[in-house]
């Protein structure tokens, strides 16, 4: 049995975790630590990773992060101004023997095979299995929504490609959203697909749906918008209300954004997206909702219609893929 370190370090939270490696089995967690990621550079992680690891010993380590990865091991977040060396981190735990360093999203599209071990309930199958799926074997994309939208590709021989899709401009295409997409470039200049599918985007969601009722959306977070259309903090009848239908329309804005996405890679080996976002709002995401804006009128909509697509409701999947890269990757 091999110990794997994974760290993965978003723009609002950093989740450590300690797995037990072994080849007949996905990784197993052994110890797991979330801390926020309130740090500037790698010396204010650096307390935390010895807490975990103290006792551990650990055979190889995965940095996964919310941002833009390079030969130099040096990585900026993008939404956060946390700034992390994998040289100094190496330094600072340096009876670790191995180190590596990947984009979180593609950390992500690696866990894609381990997803189908995982217990049952963790991965949500949103249309019905068509005839001569390829799976695995063929290209499958991975979208995580969370402090911003990632957005990765897997193709079938476990290569892993990178993106930056989450930053390309929102294309709305009913008119619900087409209005929605107007209001927004009031307080947004380009809107692009995470100013919607994110924390944030369920505020601005609610700014743009209702712009002349600044009472609604002022001083309003994500959490308190999920809490009060899940009924789980009082609100007004209208502020319910209004809360509701944000999840509405991010429901069909998801649909909308990762069938264009899916399009892009041409996703016929499954569709799956997750992320801390999709993990906490639960039934709020409407699944017929966003299924229905997914099988957009197109030339390719009976293709769309074939492609597996999954809610992948774990929240540590980074985590898991991290460390399944590591495997086959580092050690392997």
């Amino acid at each position: 049995m091999t110990k794997i370190l994974t760290i993965d370090c978003g723009a609002s939270k950093c989740a450590l975790t300690v797995w037990q490696s072994s080849c007949s089995r996905p990784p197993e967690a052994e110890a797991e630590l979330t801390v926020p990621t309130d740090f500037a550079d790698e010396q204010g992680l650096l307390p935390h990773l010895r807490q975990l690891c103290q006792g551990q010993d650990i055979e190889a380590a995965a940095l996964a992060v919310a941002g833009v990865t390079n030969d130099e091991g040096r990585v900026q977040l993008t939404n956060n101004s946390c700034c992390l060396d994998l040289a100094n981190l190496s330094l600072g735990l340096n009876t670790i023997k191995h180190w590596t360093m990947l984009n979180d999203l593609a950390a992500f599209a690696h866990a894609l095979p381990a997803l189908h071990s995982i217990p049952a309930g963790m991965l949500e199958r949103l249309n019905p299995p068509a005839a001569d799926e390829p799976g695995l074997q063929d290209v499958c994309m991975a979208a995580a929504v969370g402090t911003g939208l990632g957005v990765a590709a897997r193709l079938g021989s476990g290569r892993v490609l990178s993106s930056e899709a989450g930053h390309c401009s929102f294309a709305p295409e009913s008119p619900a959203l087409l209005e929605l997409w107007q209001n927004m470039r009031r307080f947004i200049p380009r809107p692009c697909n995470e100013d919607l599918l994110s924390g944030r985007g369920l505020v601005n969601i609610l700014r743009a749906a209702n712009p002349e009722s600044p009472q609604l959306w002022q001083n309003k977070q994500p959490a308190d918008i999920t809490a009060i259309a899940q009924g789980k903090k009082a609100a007004s009848a209208e502020e319910a209300a209004a809360c509701r239908q944000v999840f509405r329309l991010f429901s069909e804005a998801a649909g909308q954004a990762l069938s264009n996405l899916a399009l892009c890679y041409f996703s016929s080996g499954g569709v799956y997206i997750g992320g801390g976002v999709i993990a906490k709002i639960g039934e709020l995401f409407d699944r017929e909702i966003f299924y229905r804006a997914f099988l957009k009128a197109c030339p390719f909509q009976k293709q769309l219609g074939q492609m597996p697509v999954y809610l992948v409701k774990a929240e540590n999947t980074v985590s898991l893929g991290a460390a399944c890269f590591v495997e086959n990757y580092l050690l392997g």
